[in-house]
């Protein structure tokens, strides 16, 4: 299951959002709809002496769900472009997958749909995600996608996904909140609520 709602512009500096390469886990492809959502620019004030500060700013939230792990799963983002309140959904299933995979797809899916660098903010409830992103990868890289466990090294968990994160991180300017999941906050409950009915769908 993918939404993508109206298309959405204004006279402004816009970001698109473009849902082109979004699967449900099985390698088909779930939708290919197009849509823009108007934004403003998001340097505030002054004029910005750096491209970094001119960049458009964008917030993921993310989660992932697993019925059974492994089992049926489903993943859910959302977009949000702050400066116009503009914000899309998006969410997927997989009929056997584990949680970690559906977290880490979640924020591959949300990512995907940025068309022009950005500078994001990616919001999840998984430190598995966040951590990887953040420190992990660098080293898992230089011993092959491999990770130390003791004195060896084994192949890395879930390589496939933290790979194509590998080439989509540095098309943007991406920083990681990690949130309490299942805490009452709003975005990550609506992420959850999606990820699990994508789950659900995919049974």
């Amino acid at each position: 299951m993918c939404t993508a709602n109206d298309r959405r512009t204004c006279s402004e500096e816009h970001v698109v959002f473009e849902l082109t390469s979004a699967t449900n886990g099985t390698g088909q492809t779930i939708a290919d709809p197009e849509f823009e959502l108007g934004c403003e620019q998001a340097a505030i004030g002054l004029a910005l002496s750096s491209v970094e500060n001119s960049l458009p700013f964008v917030r993921i939230f993310t989660d992932g769900a697993c019925r059974g792990n492994p089992g049926p799963g489903g993943w859910a983002c959302i977009l949000r472009h702050p400066a116009s309140g503009k914000e899309k959904e998006f969410s997927g299933g997989d009929p056997e997958t584990t949680n970690n995979r559906m977290e880490l797809q979640a924020v591959i899916e949300g990512l995907r749909q940025l068309s022009r660098r950005t500078n994001v903010e990616v919001i999840t409830d998984s430190t598995y995600v966040a951590q990887g992103c953040q420190s992990w990868m660098p080293g898992w890289k230089r011993n092959g996608w491999q990770r130390k466990v003791g004195r060896q090294l084994k192949p890395v968990l879930n390589v496939e996904y933290w790979k194509q994160l590998d080439e989509l991180l540095p098309k943007h300017d991406v920083s990681f909140t990690v949130v309490k999941g299942h805490s009452g906050h709003a975005e990550n409950e609506r992420c959850d609520e999606l990820a699990v009915a994508a789950a659900e769908a995919a049974r």
